[in-house]
């Protein structure tokens, strides 16, 4: 007996080939719509047959690969416009200018956070001022390690004070972030 004489035996079959054309949705393809596909391609079979003809099942298979994420230069510069909530989730948004000048090549990067800035590497300097910081990740020359400074250049006096080294994550942001990020 041939399998299109036996209807659960060719529903079973076609269901399965069925589930293969549909990989992304996969067992969650409801029982009902599996048996429509089973009686259209039992359908087709049996008009192909009917003429001396045959039908076939085709199927391609489409990888998409995404694009490797890109690598930064080695130095450049860029203004931005900062719209945070500072340190208070809830609180009100506030806007302020500020720019990135990043030189990898020489170990250093410089934050500049206008006045107005809420930025929490700013705050946690222990300075509580809206006034324009400068996050500053300078390497120092032979004898240093590298580490971050928040600057607070435009106050009455002047203040700096130490965030956090090289070795603890406070150096320039390596070039290549975004390929090794998780």
């Amino acid at each position: 007996a041939r399998k299109r004489d036996h209807p659960h035996c060719f529903q079973h079959c076609l269901s399965n080939v069925a589930m293969s054309l549909f990989p992304p949705v996969g067992p969650r393809i409801s029982s009902s719509l599996l048996l429509a596909v089973a009686y259209l391609m039992d359908s087709l079979a049996a008009a192909g047959a009917a003429e001396g003809g045959s039908f076939r099942l085709a199927s391609e298979l489409v990888r998409v690969v995404a694009p490797a994420p890109p690598v930064w230069p080695s130095h450049f510069h860029v203004d931005f416009v900062e719209r945070t909530r500072g340190m208070s989730p809830l609180g009100e948004w506030k806007e302020n200018l500020g720019s990135l000048h990043y030189d990898f090549a020489n170990k250093r990067q410089l934050w500049v956070h206008g006045k107005g800035q809420r930025n929490n590497w700013c705050q946690c300097a222990a300075i509580d001022t809206t006034e324009q910081c400068e996050l500053l990740s300078w390497h120092g020359g032979a004898n240093s390690s590298g580490a971050m400074y928040a600057i607070f250049r435009t106050l009455e006096t002047p203040r700096c004070c130490k965030i956090g080294d090289y070795a603890h994550g406070f150096g320039p942001i390596r070039p290549d972030w975004l390929r090794t990020s998780n």
